[in-house]
């Protein structure tokens, strides 16, 4: 008898590679360090490694949503790139647990994230050169249901959320996220990140001659 179910196959054997590059540089381990994890590791099936690991490069393969976890949680080179035995090893997260495992995320867990981000940038600098850009910029996130602090907005005709992000503005390096307290991060408080992130920046570079600059169309006359 032919069996033509090909077996468990993956269309996404890309991402062993960025498997590799966070092996080589350390990305997931830190991050999840970062969170504070209130179960017992005894007592749980995804340890908090794991699902760090799993919507990080779920997210890198274009899977943001986390009901895809209903397909990729079997999926072979997901369970690998989680750090799972493909085919003996136990299922990935499921949705359900996916989504209670980004809702418990504190604000002492993002600042501990930024902060290390910002850190990792400073331990990686990039080629030598003459200014360090600042390029803050928001982003459009649409909301479907009911999500708190989600509101209209008139620009882009569609209830979201409006985070700030700032990045290296030569090489695109991320450096911080900033949810944005209103419909529009046109606030003192969003510059206010911004500014935190210079003065880090600013302190972690004063051992080389180069300065900062910025360029911003989201912030007041005072954040300059």
């Amino acid at each position: 008898m032919a069996d033509f179910a090909g077996g468990r196959i993956t269309s996404d054997a890309g991402g062993l590679l960025l498997r590799e590059v966070d092996q080589r540089y350390r990305i997931a381990e830190p991050a999840a360090a970062c969170l504070h994890d209130p179960w017992d590791s005894g007592k749980v099936r995804h340890d908090l490694l794991t699902l760090v690991r799993q919507r990080l490069f779920a997210i890198a393969l274009g899977y943001e949503d986390n009901n895809d976890a209903a397909t990729l949680a079997k999926d072979p080179a997901h369970k690998i790139m989680a750090g799972r035995a493909p085919e003996t090893a136990d299922d990935l997260a499921s949705q359900p647990t996916l989504s209670r495992f980004e809702n418990r995320v504190t604000t002492k867990d993002l600042r501990r994230l930024s902060d290390w981000l910002l850190g990792l940038y400073l331990k990686t600098p990039p080629v030598p050169r003459k200014v360090i850009v600042l390029d803050p910029d928001a982003t459009d996130e649409p909301t479907h249901g009911r999500q708190q602090l989600s509101f209209f907005h008139g620009h882009y005709e569609e209830h979201m959320y409006h985070p700030l992000l700032v990045f290296d503005g030569q090489d695109g390096f991320p450096l911080a996220g900033r949810a944005a307290p209103r419909q529009h991060p046109r606030l003192p408080r969003g510059a206010g990140g911004a500014e935190k992130i210079d003065q880090k920046a600013e302190a972690g570079l004063s051992r080389s001659p180069h300065p900062l600059s910025g360029r911003c169309r989201l912030c007041r006359a005072r954040a300059l």
